[in-house]
This record gives structure tokens, C-alpha cells and sequence, in this order.
């Protein structure tokens, strides 16, 4: 029988290399997006890039003053993907933080997974490399405690059932 003292070692090495992975994927600009079947399809921004760019000029309450976001609308981003759109997508924070988005959302409203800010790419130290940003200047209905818990930054993953 093995002991669990004699395992140890291995649980920790493996622990260790998903956390390191999960840091270099995330250094590197990756983002998974993770089927209901298991399917993973990683992009990184070259692939986020390639995709259409809208801009959108607006406040929010994590900066001070009208900012210009660019990065692809997210229903441009899961129409790339090629499955069948979902009712809800889960986004995960690299600190495992998340929220459950309706696609109804992306489609009532140009959302957009910001890549840039003010023309510079977004860092993780500024809320990147990925941040779901909802176009609340324009929309003053977007300016409520439900749209802003989605306004999530530091994306790493999205989750399709």
C-alpha cells in the first residue's frame, strides 16, 4: 500500500507545473476557452488580434475618466469559435475569481474583451491582459451593481456549456 507521505512528492510536482503553467499562460497572453466536453481551444492575443476591433470610449468604476477600450466584440470572439452559442459564459479571473455572463448581453450591447487601453496593450498589472468591458457612457442602464460585477479583468478562461 502505498503511503500518502510517499506520493507527496509527485502531488506537488504536479501542483507545482499547473501553477506555473497557469502563470506562463497567462504571462504570454493566453486564454482558454473550455467546452462543456472537454474541448479547449487556446488563443493568445496574436489570435485575439486577428479577429474585428471595436472601440469603445466609456467609464466604469475602475478608472477615472472617459477611457478608450479596443479588443474584439465577444459575440464576434464565440461566432469565431464555431459551436453553438451558449445561454451563459462563465469567466475566470487568474485569482479564480468569476462571473456568469448571459450572451443575450453581448448581442443587446457591444461588450467587448478589451485588449487595449488608451492604444496600449493591457498588462496584468492594469487589468489584462483581458477585460470584459461593457460600453456604460452610452448606455445608462449599464450603470447598475449587475452589469458592473461582469465588467471582470485579468481574464484567463471562458467556460462554454
Amino acid at each position: 500500500m502505498t503511503r500518502i507521505i510517499d506520493t507527496l512528492p509527485r502531488l506537488l510536482g504536479t501542483l507545482l507545473s499547473a501553477i506555473l503553467f497557469a502563470g506562463v499562460a497567462h504571462a504570454s497572453g493566453a486564454l482558454s476557452i473550455v467546452h462543456g466536453d472537454g474541448t479547449i481551444n487556446v488563443y493568445d492575443l496574436q489570435d485575439i488580434d486577428a479577429l474585428p476591433v471595436t472601440a469603445i470610449e466609456t467609464l466604469n468604476d475602475w478608472v477615472d475618466e472617459e477611457t478608450r477600450f479596443s479588443g474584439p466584440l465577444l459575440r464576434d470572439l464565440l461566432e469565431s469559435i464555431d459551436t453553438e452559442i451558449p445561454e451563459l459564459v462563465r469567466f475566470v479571473a487568474i485569482n479564480d475569481y468569476s462571473v456568469e455572463i448571459p450572451t443575450t448581453d453581448f448581442w443587446e450591447w457591444d461588450v467587448i474583451l478589451a485588449v487595449r487601453m488608451n492604444g496600449e496593450l493591457l498588462s496584468p498589472r492594469d487589468k489584462g491582459h483581458y477585460w470584459v468591458i461593457y460600453p456604460v457612457s452610452s448606455n445608462p442602464e449599464l450603470k447598475d451593481p449587475l452589469y458592473n460585477a461582469r465588467h471582470i479583468w485579468q481574464v484567463v478562461r471562458m467556460e462554454i456549456d
